[in-house]
């Protein structure tokens, strides 16, 4: 069994190695709260490593000293970095430490450390001797270069700079100006934005007998050739002998919908009888317009979205004169400053854009507007609430 130090014993021995202790002695290999008696920070050694392992109380201090003793000289590194091409300015601190210069080469202000400068490769100047070094290095052959860029129907208008330097070329397929580096000339060929474009169309492009193809399974006969792009109307005649104009879109035709509203169950039917209706949201104080040849269902989806209140409904003979009046008292509500429509949130299945704040328009006003265009006896004339006068 080892015997147990003396404290005081062991508080002498800290002394003398540096470190004064100032807890009661905690054990052998315990962290032992000391004052640093070179720096005066409070450290926590065990008595182990400072008496019996000499390794000294306080690890700041210790990698002072021998950063003192691996310190060179000021005028050793002024030497040196002269040797190497840098007039020193400043104080040297350490080999890991920026020390100001002047570069002897370009005359620019640098500060290299001295560990770096040292270095075999790393060298001193990172400004503009460094971006010299880098441009001759990555500038090849010219002639190589511009040969390159010709073969790819790139012609050069521009000194070759550098393999990462944008280097202005003719297009000789476009003949647009463009400015691809020599290194994506050599990694993808021909570099131009315009005929990249034009090749991702072409790519997408369908084929007209294809695009015709389509229309014809959807019971849908073209008019006109086809326009190019998916996404602009196209001109038909629907099985049914309707004709339409401008005409449903063929992706719309190939995401499968139904490009005749009189051979569609849910559309709008331009021949069948149509109404024009207001209804009101009471909580919100919003007024909704719009036209339907199916009026009790339209009705019931605009009840689940809290317009509950039906002002007015107007009856026509076709849908299609209903969409005209519906289309003339939308433009005349917004003409009279009714611009705020309500929030998209609170009308779920679409129709929030046909809206207007009560606090802008009347709906006495609305009333009178549309009963200009029904013919006598052809308009509900309802009970109007919410409104103002």
């Amino acid at each position: 069994m080892t015997a147990k130090l003396d404290p005081q014993l062991t508080k002498r021995e800290m002394i003398s190695c540096g470190a004064w202790p100032i807890s009661p002695y905690p054990g052998v290999d315990k962290g032992w709260l000391c004052v640093c008696m070179e720096c005066g920070d409070f450290r926590k050694p065990s008595y182990y490593n400072v008496v019996r392992n000499q390794q000294g109380p306080c690890k700041p201090c210790a990698t002072r000293r021998i950063a003192e003793r691996l310190r060179h000289p000021q005028a050793y590194v002024v030497t040196v970095l002269k040797a190497l091409g840098a007039k020193v300015i400043g104080t040297y601190e350490n080999s890991r430490t920026p020390i100001d210069c002047i570069c002897l080469t370009c005359g620019e202000k640098i500060s290299p450390t001295y560990s770096n400068a040292i270095r075999p490769g790393v060298g001193l100047c990172n400004k503009t001797c460094k971006r010299r070094k880098i441009g001759d290095s990555n500038r090849g052959d010219a002639a190589a270069a511009i040969a390159l860029a010709v073969s790819h129907d790139l012609e050069p208008i521009a000194d070759y700079t550098g393999a990462d330097d944008p280097w202005p070329c003719k297009c000789t397929r476009s003949g647009q100006i463009v400015s691809p580096t020599y290194s994506n000339i050599k990694q993808m060929g021909h570099v131009c934005a315009p005929c990249g474009r034009e090749r991702t169309v072409s790519a997408r492009r369908l084929d007209p007998e294809v695009a015709r193809a389509a229309m014809l399974a959807a019971g849908l006969t073209p008019e006109v050739s086809y326009p190019g792009r998916v996404d602009v109307p196209w001109p038909c005649t629907c099985s049914c002998g309707t004709k339409l104009s401008p005409g449903p879109r063929l992706s719309d035709i190939r995401g499968g919908q139904g490009g005749c509203h009189n051979c569609s169950d849910t559309a709008f039917k331009l021949d069948d009888p149509g109404w024009v209706y207001l209804v009101t949201h009471p909580t919100l104080r919003f007024v909704k317009w719009g036209k339907s040849t199916k009026l009790d269902k339209r009705l019931t989806v605009h009840r689940y979205q809290g317009f509950v209140d039906l002002q007015q409904t107007w009856a026509f003979e076709t849908g299609r004169q209903a969409a005209a009046v519906e289309r003339r008292l939308g433009q005349w509500i917004r003409n009279q400053g009714a611009v705020t429509t309500i929030e998209q949130r609170h009308m779920r299945y679409k129709g929030y854009s046909e809206t207007a704040s009560l606090e802008e328009i009347s709906l006495a006003g609305i009333v009178a507007f549309v009963d200009q265009f029904v013919p006598e006896g052809r308009h509900d004339a309802g009970v109007l609430t919410d409104g103002h006068s």
